[in-house]
């Protein structure tokens, strides 16, 4: 078995040579189990936690959803990081 382990960045717009601050990474929110309500949901964070567990030649679904915060416009981007841990 294999520790499927995320974290998140800031949401980010703007420019590369002007980066702006749009979000943190908390408005993003994931779930390894279909159908499960925002507040539900496990909320990113700039450290690493294990969202779950997976075996050999498994296959599994990751559900995200976020939710804007007021300024949140343009074309805004968030780093994610999924790891596997053996």
């Amino acid at each position: 078995m294999a520790k499927i382990m995320v974290k998140g960045g800031d949401w980010i717009g703007g420019t590369s040579a002007n980066p702006i601050k749009m979000g943190v990474p908390e408005i993003t929110r994931v779930a390894d189990i279909p159908d499960r309500d925002f507040a539900d949901k496990l909320a990113l964070h700039s450290s690493e936690f294990t969202l779950g567990e997976i075996a050999p030649t498994q296959t599994r679904a990751i559900f995200w959803q976020m939710v804007a915060e007021p300024g949140l416009s343009g074309s805004p981007h968030q780093e994610v990081t999924i790891d596997l841990i053996c």
